[in-house]
């Protein structure tokens, strides 16, 4: 008799309070996750923001790489500033931002290239709810000269074409010398311009009409900083662009003087178009691509005042201009050691 007065067990009453602690649990996981969905996009926005940030900071201080090495943290820095992220300049002056360029300069046989890193701390959204309040975001981009050149951008070339397969003689009856495409970079190659040689280059008016004297004189003085640049003057040049070619000894003249002389011995880098077979007389050939040289020695017929050779260092070197595909002559060894020995674009090697 006495169990039939305790009370039965109010099931409704269980029920109804495990509702309420799922949907109160419920209620918090949705916080939570929409709270972290808002975050992990502000995150993802400002971590590509900041990517996009230091790869044009790269690239355009990996420019300074073929003329100007001092400027390229200055440059870089100032392109980087340009951009934003988390609605603020990458620099250096806004808060809790660290922006750093590492510069590796160029050898002979590297073209060298620029490092940009930056970090920045961010204030989350939602997430203080949750107790995390900011994140370090990271991003990194290296820049430098890679692949083969297609189109070289004007105001860079010196007016001298040298055969990839000519093969070279000081002069006639002598041994035979060795043809550029089988040359590496870092080594030496002699470029024989006087009419007695059998040569391996030749002055070049690029694609004017006509490779007149005059033409290549003030194309001399331009390329090696004796005169001010004349935008296009040197035009841009494409990969099976047919340039002229001069047999005449007025480049090997006005290189034989004074300042050019001293001039061409303190040039930093030549770019020289490429073209295939012996240079003919006063006829036009295909690019095939270019290259970069350093001038080590210049050899001057002391009776004549002209130049006879000019002896170079090989180096693999950035161009201003488009990357593609180099010439091609039919002949696979002579095919692969342009490619060896071609400048390259600037490009982002890896971030």
């Amino acid at each position: 008799m006495l169990l039939s007065r305790l009370p039965k067990p109010s099931f409704r009453t269980q029920h109804g309070s495990l509702a309420a602690v799922f949907l109160a649990l419920f209620t918090i996981m949705s916080l939570a996750l929409g709270t972290l969905a808002v975050d992990v996009a502000h995150v993802t926005t400002v971590k590509c923001e900041l990517q996009n940030a230091v790869d044009a900071a790269a690239l355009g201080g990996a420019q300074d790489l073929i003329e100007d090495y001092d400027s390229i943290p200055a440059r870089a820095l100032n392109i980087a500033n340009n951009n934003k992220a988390d609605g603020r300049a990458v620099s250096n002056n806004s808060p809790n931002t660290i922006v750093t360029v590492y510069p590796i300069p160029p050898s002979q046989t590297d073209t060298g290239s620029v490092q940009v890193s930056a970090q920045m701390t961010i204030n989350h959204l939602l997430a203080p709810i949750i107790g995390r309040t900011n994140d370090v975001i990271y991003a990194s981009s290296l820049a430098g000269g890679s692949g083969t050149l297609n189109q070289l951008n004007g105001d860079q070339a010196f007016p001298l074409a040298v055969s990839i397969d000519a093969i070279p003689q000081k002069l006639v009856g002598d041994p035979p010398g060795i043809p550029l495409y089988q040359r590496q970079v870092g080594q030496s190659v002699e470029f024989y311009i006087n009419s007695q040689q059998v040569k391996n280059a030749a002055f070049t008016s690029f694609t004017e009409s006509s490779a007149n004297a005059n033409y290549i004189k003030d194309a001399i003085d331009q390329s090696l900083g004796l005169a001010p640049v004349e935008p296009g003057f040197i035009p841009s040049i494409t990969v099976n662009d047919e340039i002229n070619l001069n047999n005449g000894v007025v480049g090997q003249k006005k290189l034989a003087d004074s300042p050019q002389l001293d001039a061409l011995l303190a040039q930093p880098l030549l770019i020289l178009p490429v073209i295939s077979g012996t240079p003919p007389y006063n006829q036009s050939r295909p690019v095939i691509g270019f290259i970069g040289v350093k001038v080590t020695a210049v050899e001057v017929n002391g009776s004549g005042g002209e130049v006879e050779t000019i002896t170079c260092t090989i180096v693999k070197a950035i161009g201003r201009g488009r990357g593609g595909p180099t010439g091609l002559t039919g002949d696979a060894s002579v095919d692969q050691g342009m490619i060896t020995l071609s400048i390259g674009p600037v490009r982002l090697l890896s971030d």
